[in-house]
């Protein structure tokens, strides 16, 4: 049975690199999709017809810079540049909730040095490969 009730606070859910918090999270998405495929005939007239397709899903976050950073931008470079799959997990770590996971690619990492007077960050995202599983933590 699930830990959280009620609506949950935005600021619970991070993504996970290889089983490590990435630091500093601002924001983390989970996005899953089904293509579809097209079914139309001249028996549908007008209007398309369209049958289920391939599932897919993508993870990204926004983050603060920190050099020092446990799992960080570096890390994540790394991972991108050395064509690594890595381990997604989203989740918000209570115990009796669900977490997702599954392997992926890094495709984008964008670093934004900002002004003066602002915070540096980063955003990265990850691009699914196979099957994105669900769990009870």
């Amino acid at each position: 049975m699930a830990q959280t009730t009620g609506i949950m606070r935005g600021g619970y859910c991070a993504i996970y690199n290889n089983t490590a918090k990435v630091a500093h999270s601002v924001s983390a998405t989970l996005d899953i999709s089904m293509n579809t495929r097209d079914a139309t005939t001249k028996d549908t007239a007008t209007w398309e017809d369209v049958l289920e397709g391939l599932l897919s899903w993508t993870a990204s976050g926004e983050f603060y810079f920190a050099e020092d950073a446990t799992e960080g931008y570096e890390d994540l470079y790394d991972d991108m540049i050395l064509r690594n799959t890595v381990t997604v997990l989203y989740s918000n770590a209570n115990s009796g909730d669900v977490e997702y996971s599954g392997s992926a690619y890094i495709t984008s990492l964008s670093r934004n040095g900002a002004t003066d007077n602002d915070n540096e960050s980063f955003s990265v995202t990850f691009q699914g490969t196979g099957t994105l599983s669900k769990a009870s933590i």
